[in-house]
């Protein structure tokens, strides 16, 4: 089962690749890290930008053929703070 999910970060890793350039491109910022995720058991992506004066954080999940997709932008402190994380952590797929 261990295999199964690493394997499952792998695959949405490179389905999630242009969307993840998209973010980069659409900011105009620079990507400060990536790392895998799970959402409603779904494996995902969260990526952190700097813009300049702004900062964003993106969590996406692809489940079929869909591209769900959940972000917070403000400063850099901004997007770490309690408020911003609890709006990323409400992130939910229900089906």
């Amino acid at each position: 089962m261990g295999a199964s999910t690493i394997d499952l970060h792998r695959r949405s890793a490179r389905e999630a690749l242009p969307a993840l350039r998209a973010n980069v491109d659409t900011t105009h910022g620079i990507q400060q890290s990536e790392r895998a995720l799970t959402v409603a058991r779904q494996p995902g992506r969260e990526q952190r930008i700097n813009a300049g004066q702004l900062a964003y954080v993106f969590r996406m999940v692809f489940i079929g053929n869909r591209l769900y997709s959940i972000s917070v932008s403000g400063t850099a402190l901004q997007v770490d703070q309690a408020d911003a994380i609890l709006f990323l952590d409400s992130f939910a797929i229900t089906q």
